[in-house]
């Protein structure tokens, strides 16, 4: 009785942080970076863009948490990024290594930050209102990384099937697309976080239901598989036409809140998909680019463990 009670209460404790902080790092530490947020919109505030499509985009995600856009600026960088990566690749360099999570997706192997001037060139352009309007602060990456996603026989594994990444609420994941994209190149499936909530209502004791069923402790592991299996279950036969999935021309932006439920980065055979994706923070002080030319902006964690840390 006392497990039950105890789980009864953990349910709602996770699903007052999911639903105040949008957070699914933990309910202890949910609000922290909810503070810092509001203190960034304090300290260093920053108003809605002026230009309309990137408007629209900031006002459709937050009410969805999920959008996309394109701007003819973004084109002009994306096919110079493509045409360094083609160039590189037809002079026989190695350009993609560590398949993650033996998904279907390969990590650049090189400093994208050095490599890569037009990635500053994406924030401080076409991307950075968004951020800005969206935040209502200044903002800070924690990290950027490329992945080059082909397609894998043996089918879609971890980061392709449907899950929540479980970090901070003021964490928004960026994706920018270096080629032209249809649904065939694998790109991100994402539900709107009003349909992601109805699951995670239902989440917790439906995990724990199954695992009682098969009679099996619910570790880790096995608690993500079971989750992996749920998702796909729930979403086909009741969320199937709520899937937002961005499609359009080189350039094209599209992001999506880090909890929310996503999928994505499994091609279909003879497609592909190349972008560059960016895990974009609120920050209570202007964009620290000198830091970033001296360190890059590689991966270094999931999420950041203090929400003021200086990235």
């Amino acid at each position: 009785m006392l497990a039950q009670i105890k789980s009864l209460a953990g349910d709602w404790l996770q699903m007052r942080a999911i639903r105040t902080h949008g957070s699914r790092v933990g309910w202890k530490i949910a609000g922290r970076y909810t503070d810092y947020w509001k203190k960034a919109q304090r300290d260093c505030p920053r108003a809605m863009p002026v230009n309309p499509v990137i408007r629209t985009a900031v006002e459709r995600f937050r009410a969805d948490r999920v959008m996309s856009y394109h701007l003819p600026e973004a084109a002009g960088i994306a096919r110079r990024i493509a045409r360094k990566l083609d160039e590189r690749e037809a002079a026989g360099e190695r350009l993609w290594i560590d398949r993650v999570d033996l998904n279907s997706n390969a990590n650049y192997a090189g400093d994208l930050w050095l490599d890569f001037p037009e990635v500053k060139e994406i924030l401080q352009g076409p991307l950075g209102p968004f951020l800005e309007g969206y935040f209502g602060s200044a903002y800070k990456i924690f990290f950027a990384t490329m992945y080059l996603s082909v397609h894998e026989p043996a089918g879609p594994k971890t980061s392709s099937l449907w899950h929540s990444d479980s970090g901070p609420g003021t964490c928004v994941n960026v994706m920018f697309h270096i080629d032209d994209t249809v649904i065939e190149d694998g790109t991100t499936e994402v539900l709107p976080w009003g349909s992601a909530l109805e699951i995670f209502a239902r989440e917790r004791p439906e995990i724990r239901r199954r695992a009682a069923r098969e009679g099996r402790e619910l570790t880790g592991d096995f608690r993500r598989e079971l989750q992996y299996r749920w998702y796909d279950e729930v979403i086909s036969q009741l969320y199937a036409d709520r899937i937002v999935q961005a499609t359009g021309p080189a350039g094209l932006i599209s992001a999506f809140a880090n909890n929310t439920i996503h999928r994505g980065g499994y091609p279909q055979p003879g497609h592909r998909r190349r972008v560059i994706i960016f895990h974009a923070y609120p920050s209570d002080r202007p964009t620290n680019w000198a830091l970033y030319d001296e360190r890059g902006i590689k991966k270094s964690g999931s999420y950041p463990a203090d929400p003021a840390a200086e990235f």
